[in-house]
This record gives C-alpha cells, sequence and structure tokens, in this order.
C-alpha cells in the first residue's frame, strides 16, 4: 500500500506536467487538485506509526495547500484572496511542524526566528 500512494502521486505529477507543457487547460484541472491529497495519503501511510503534531501539522497544511490550489483555479478577486488566505494557513501549519521537531532547539531558525 506504501507505493502504491508513491505511485499514484509520481503519476498525478507527470500527468499534471503533461497538461501545462501540452496547454491542455482540462488535464490541468482534473489533476492538479490530486497532488497535494495523493501526497498527505502518502505521508501518512509512510509515518502510521507516528501521531505527533508533526504528522498532523504537515497534513493540515496539505489539506490547506489543496484547498488554495483548488481555489485558484478559479478566475476572480474572491477566490485569488481565498486561496491566498488557504495558502497562508498552510504556510503557519508548516512552520508549526518544523518548530515541533525535537532536538532542534540549537538550529538556525530557533536561534533566528526573525530570518
Amino acid at each position: 500500500m506504501k507505493s502504491l500512494w508513491r505511485t499514484l502521486f509520481s503519476l498525478d505529477v507527470l500527468l499534471n506536467l503533461a497538461g501545462i507543457m501540452s496547454n491542455k487547460p482540462a488535464l490541468v484541472f482534473l489533476s492538479k487538485p490530486l497532488l497535494m491529497p495523493l501526497l498527505a495519503a502518502w505521508l501518512l501511510t509512510e509515518t502510521k506509526s507516528s501521531s505527533g503534531i508533526f504528522r498532523n501539522a504537515i497534513a493540515l497544511a496539505l489539506a490547506f495547500s489543496t484547498l488554495g490550489d483548488v481555489l485558484l483555479m478559479f478566475e476572480g478577486g474572491m477566490f485569488f484572496l481565498a486561496g491566498l488566505g488557504a495558502f497562508l494557513i498552510a504556510h503557519l501549519w508548516y512552520i508549526r511542524a518544523f518548530f515541533s521537531v525535537k532536538g532542534a532547539s540549537n538550529g538556525y531558525i530557533k536561534k533566528r526566528p526573525v530570518v
């Protein structure tokens, strides 16, 4: 099952790239919303034995990244702003995830949070 998600994700990446390179918006429209959920499924499968904040925060970040991708596929200022908002929340979850890593107290970001 582990390699299934990796394979599905890889195939979807190839479909998405093929749609972009061949200028086929329908293919991009179908494949793009699946990228982050397949990546999340792969993450959750690979880290099944772990249930820490890192795993959950990354999964939430991928969920908000999916929402941002989908919202930015539509025209209009409200979709654009909502998509940016979703990506902002996703990045906050990514930051939370990486700040939760134990033993990172001596890391560059912990020492220089402004950076």
